[in-house]
């Protein structure tokens, strides 16, 4: 099969939807499909089995980034003869359309609830761009079958645009076990102790994320600050503080309790050091590295807006809450977990728990979707 992929970066350094492309694209092209990817940049060395394909992009001003991508990209699409057109960008020409960033629309409602202040705020040309090019994707008359990573990505699409029900698969994300796996404790943990100066007898608390805001890193501050037991080190991982968060950590006597790792390309070795993962999100369809810690052993912490929360059973791998605000909750689920005890049995539980959530199954669920579509339009 003749797969073709749309993605305005195609890089195993960005966040986890083109992580999880760069991922499923070597697997399809393992098992021997044709795939061609769709971008506008691209640092991957790809499998000889995977074509790029560059798409021109205004690289100025974000609306007409988006615009000018969607644009040059259908553009590009229809140079190449392809049966399968799956986009992870939101665009006007593919026959399958995978939710990989979340609902703007949502977002946007949950954002800003007040009507005159959504309003106001949908107005932007930003906004506008988004929104439109969003519903395009998922209403537009070539669209076969819609892939949703979660459950609740799949409620709110049929919610916020009438998308019936049997249009929408939900296929979970995967992990290559052989990177996560609790093995990764006895391999790492001792040096990135050592690395990052953090005491053998301090429980580490993991937040990796790319978007420090959404993902609710003041929300978890502010948890940590009432968190009696303070034998703890909060590591951020995915991005570098711009500030904002050191002046709420020394506002909220944590200075010396937090830790900026930055980006670390080999996530895996992060986990190998966690003991807890901690993601009070206000929105994700499904965050990968609730996966990958599950994966690992680390019981994790997150809210009912994550979809990954569907991975989690309370009590038994982690706990889930149903507002990130509500950190007086969260540092009680903290504080549990603060207990060797606790946490090692949660950690048990939590790999066990993931263990048919591999990428290679993944591409499988995939591929099956994308040959019932090829099927559909073969007949017409």
């Amino acid at each position: 099969m003749k797969i073709a992929f749309v993605r305005r970066d195609y890089t195993a350094r960005g966040g986890g939807a083109e992580k999880y492309l760069v991922t499923l694209s070597r697997e399809l092209a393992k098992m021997g499909e044709e795939v061609h990817i769709f971008a506008h940049t691209s640092d991957e060395f790809p499998h000889p089995g995977i074509s790029i394909h560059p798409v021109p992009m205004i690289p100025f001003i974000s609306p007409l980034k988006n615009l000018s991508f969607a644009l040059n990209a259908r553009s590009e699409l229809r140079k190449v003869s392809s049966d399968i057109i799956c986009s992870l960008s939101r665009g006007f020409y593919h026959d399958i359309f995978r939710i990989s960033d979340g609902l703007h629309l949502y977002h946007m409602r949950q954002r800003y609830p007040h009507t005159i202040q959504y309003l106001f705020k949908q107005a932007s040309p930003r906004h506008r761009v988004l929104l439109s090019l969003e519903k395009k994707s998922l209403t537009q008359p070539g669209l076969k079958k819609i892939i949703a990573n979660s459950r609740l990505a799949k409620a709110q699409v049929m919610e916020f645009y009438g998308i019936p029900e049997d249009k929408i698969k939900v296929i979970y994300n995967g992990i290559d076990p052989s990177l996560f796996n609790p093995s990764l404790k006895e391999k790492y943990r001792t040096a990135l102790r050592e690395k990052f100066g953090i005491p053998s007898d301090s429980v580490i608390v993991l937040f990796v994320a790319m978007d420090l805001e959404r993902k609710g890193l003041s929300f978890l501050l502010e948890a940590l600050s009432q968190v009696r037991e303070k034998k703890f080190k909060l590591l951020v991982v995915g991005k570098k503080d711009s500030g904002r968060y050191q002046m709420l950590a020394d506002k909220l006597m944590l200075t010396d309790k937090i830790t900026f790792a930055g980006y670390y390309p080999q996530v895996e070795y992060i986990y190998g050091l966690g003991d807890i993962l901690v993601l009070p999100t206000l929105y994700d369809p499904f965050s990968n590295c609730c996966l990958e810690a599950l994966a690992c052993g680390i019981p994790v912490i997150t809210t009912r807006q994550n979809g990954a929360a569907e991975l989690i059973r309370d009590g038994s791998n982690g706990y889930v809450v149903d507002e990130a605000s509500n950190v007086k909750l969260l540092a009680e689920k903290i504080s549990f977990l603060l207990s060797r005890e606790t946490r090692e049995k949660m950690g048990e539980q939590a790999s066990c728990s993931v263990e048919g959530l591999t990428m290679e199954a993944n591409a499988g669920r995939v591929l099956k979707v994308f040959q019932e579509v090829l099927t559909e339009k073969n007949k017409s």
